[in-house]
């Protein structure tokens, strides 16, 4: 019987420096193809006040983990965008990584999870959650599909013909839906992702 999941922990997360040089990422999951980078799951710590890495095409949607607060100030062909201001654990702001991004530290260091789209032909769908909750992956039509846990989780999963199945999931790690199925976070709080193709097939 084919696996409905599989566990990412830190420990298989592979560490890739910043594209600015201040700083390292641990990329969880990516996806390439023969255009680029089509979507990237990662977590890192900011530990310092500056400008984020440029990644033009991709849209970038950061959820901040743990903390005291974030602002993002963001331009782009001299237009000024809104602020994102995150105070708390699991607030989430969504932009474009083609904007020059700066981010400025409320007090101290803070820990986040980035999910970055390729504009063009891909989407992200973000969510954070706290239990209980209902989820349902299709990871049969999705590119992916997961929860990241922001703390310590337990889910049960839920498939046709199947007796449900109980998953402990420890902090920091990242549940990978191999096939369709619902979820019930029963307890801990995540960040559940989906990730689809927006191009259509002629």
């Amino acid at each position: 019987m084919p696996s409905l999941y599989r566990i990412i922990s830190p420990t298989q997360y592979k560490r890739m420096p910043w594209k600015n040089g201040l700083g390292e990422t641990l990329e969880i999951m990516r996806l390439e193809d023969a255009i680029g980078v089509r979507f990237r799951l990662s977590q890192a710590s900011v530990v310092e006040e500056g400008e984020f890495s440029f990644f033009d095409g991709l849209q970038r949607t950061l959820v901040m983990l743990s903390g005291n607060g974030i602002t993002l100030s963001h331009q782009s062909d001299e237009t000024c965008h809104p602020l994102h201001v995150l105070n708390h654990a699991l607030d989430q702001a969504s932009f474009s990584g083609g904007d020059k991004t700066y981010a400025t530290l409320t007090d101290g260091p803070i820990e986040d999870l980035n999910i970055m789209a390729r504009q063009a032909d891909t989407v992200a769908h973000v969510a954070t959650h706290s239990s209980p909750m209902m989820l349902k992956s299709e990871a049969n039509v999705a590119l992916f599909a997961g929860l990241y846990a922001q703390s310590d989780c337990q889910i049960v999963i839920n498939v046709a013909g199947r007796a449900p199945e109980v998953v402990s999931v420890l902090q920091d790690h990242t549940v990978h839906m191999l096939e369709e199925a619902e979820l019930t976070l029963v307890s801990g709080n995540g960040i559940w992702i989906t990730v689809t193709s927006t191009s259509k097939i002629c």
